[in-house]
């Protein structure tokens, strides 16, 4: 039996143990805690994480705990980043485009191998495309709508055929996560949604070898990986139910990483730890509140009206929430698209003022009155200004900035009844009815804004579409922004969009998070930062090239 499945076993038995609540273990369960304690001893990696993946299926999780699994453990792409987002060959080790920009031939690395010895070819690229295409796979369709036909040249080479030349190419293969064909083929193509992928096998730096849901996830190095091999011999990810919890392991050795989640308040004493290095690097993660602004939903019909959303908007003072929740990590937000993309961020859009008594003015002219003095306004038909939001339960912060949030808005007629919720009651309150008013959540950004603004389409309601909204214009401009060649050019649309988005809000967009992890010094080297943290689903290197000596 591999050592770490042993490990894993061991932390599953302890686990049990202590949850069981015994006073005096007998031997065989002193022994699983002297093998758990005996981890960093074995050269194996411990990262703390406040939420573990929704899926290992790479083709279907929306959690960016799910992408960072796929990027940094299982699986390759065509293209990848560097650390500062530029694209680099990574399975296509080169790549040719025709002159009209509609064929793409790609040169595949030789001796890939997938973690249960097969080899990965061009077939199973080109079975990755027809397979999502086929099954019609929502959150990874927008990656290969424009590839009319994969043609194979031979065992490593093969080209894609384009409908149109587009602006997306590379950063779809950059996210394009190649699968086995061996497996994925016996997937029946109605039941692929909902294929869960275990045990998952891929071509990536690491081998999955256990998940012990709300626990634990266990992978070990794959000695045949394509690349260097790793200087680690595995990886233990582990759930922790707070931040607050997960820091204090990591302060007493018992972890020895944290990737992204390392809560504000807790970077100063970290960095007072000679033994801890605590790392800053510009995010691509913004918080919202997203409200339902859907034609079909269940929520209080008021919020369909832009009026409200625009009045709410202007009372809410991002300043200070950055202040005083995040201690400066953060930067008051405007657009969906983050600072950390460069020019794809508009820089021109000027904020509207925190000014309480324009944004009730807002709604005077707007006829949303206090027409019995309780305090709640009202439209002419009888609708009462009183909704709710919903705070995602693994950020006890946010739920003090919703109660800043609430406060402002009760001040200008709004009531405001706050909830606490995990992150899949959440998505059962969204999907399929928009049961809901309104959430507290967050969102991260991919390397290019086609994605982030790719949720605010008609055809992603229902899927990343969470707060419903629809506009014909902005589905126009979204489609334009993906044909046009000329960078410049394409910059305008996207800077036009994001315009629109903050005047009609269907979205308050709170601040953008700076990346914040930390790790132990004492017993990692080899730490590579990037843009989005040191382990992010930008991040190929995240953990393979860390090295852990005791």
């Amino acid at each position: 039996m591999r050592r770490l499945l042993l490990i894993g076993i061991a932390l599953l038995l302890v686990s049990l143990i202590w949850s069981s609540g015994c006073a005096d273990p007998d031997v065989e369960e002193v022994e699983a805690i002297e093998e758990v304690n005996d981890v960093e001893e074995k050269g194996t990696i411990m990262v703390g994480w406040a939420q573990e993946p929704d899926t290992l299926n790479p083709l279907t999780t929306y959690y960016i705990q799910g992408f960072i699994v796929a990027r940094t453990m299982l699986y390759d792409t065509l293209i990848s980043y560097d650390e500062n987002l530029d694209y680099i060959p990574w399975l296509a080790g080169s790549w040719e485009v025709s002159e009209d920009g509609t064929s793409w031939e790609f040169d595949l690395v030789d001796e890939v191998y997938w973690h249960d010895g097969e080899t990965l070819t061009a077939e199973d690229v080109k079975f990755t495309v027809e397979f999502i295409q086929d099954a019609e796979i929502p959150g990874a369709m927008a990656l290969v709508d424009n590839i009319e036909s994969v043609e194979i040249i031979d065992e490593t080479n093969l080209k894609f055929h384009l409908y149109q030349a587009d602006a997306l190419t590379k950063e779809n293969m950059a996210n394009l996560w190649i699968v086995p064909k061996h497996i994925f083929q016996d997937v029946p193509l109605d039941e692929a949604v909902l294929f869960d992928n275990e045990p998952p096998v891929g071509s990536g730096p690491f081998e999955f070898v256990s998940w012990d849901r709300g626990d634990i996830m266990v992978f070990e190095a794959n000695e045949n990986y394509w690349r260097d091999a790793t200087q680690s011999e595995g990886v233990i990810f582990k759930l922790f139910p707070s931040v607050e919890t997960m820091v204090l392991a990591l302060q007493r050795g018992e972890i020895d990483i944290i990737g992204q989640e390392v809560p504000v308040h807790a970077v100063d004493g970290l960095e007072e730890d000679e033994n801890i290095e605590v790392l800053v690097e510009p995010g691509t993660y913004f918080k919202e509140v997203s409200i339902n602004v859907s034609d079909f939903g269940k929520q209080n019909p008021a919020l369909k009206d832009q009026a409200v959303r625009q009045a709410m908007l202007k009372s809410i003072d991002k300043e200070r929430l950055v202040d005083l929740i995040h201690l400066g990590y953060a930067e008051p937000a405007v657009s969906i698209v983050p600072p950390a993309l460069g020019e794809w961020f508009n820089e021109d859009i000027v904020p509207y003022e925190f000014n309480l008594d324009k944004a009730a003015n807002k709604l005077d002219e707007a006829g949303y009155t206090d027409r019995n003095d309780d305090g709640i306004r009202e439209s002419e038909d009888g609708t009462r200004l009183e909704i709710e939001l919903q705070v995602l339960d693994r950020w006890p912060e946010e739920m003090r900035a919703a109660e800043l949030i609430s406060d402002w808005w009760e001040e200008i007629g709004i009531k405001v009844t706050l909830g606490s919720m995990d992150g899949d009651t959440i998505c059962s309150l969204i999907y399929p009815d928009y049961e809901q008013d309104m959430f507290l959540w967050g969102y991260e950004s991919r390397a290019d804004p086609d994605f982030i603004l790719g949720i605010m389409t008609t055809n992603q309601i229902q899927n990343f579409n969470d707060c419903g909204y629809s506009n014909p214009e902005y589905d126009e401009l979204f489609k334009q922004q993906r044909l046009e060649a000329d960078p410049e050019a394409r910059r305008e649309i996207v800077w036009e969009m994001q315009e629109m988005i903050y005047e009609e809000s269907p979205y308050i967009v709170l601040y953008y998070m700076d990346a914040i992890g930390a790790y132990r010094a004492d017993v990692l080297e080899g730490v590579h930062p990037s843009i989005g943290g040191m382990i992010s689903q930008f991040n190929p290197e995240a953990l393979r090239p860390i090295s852990k000596e005791k």
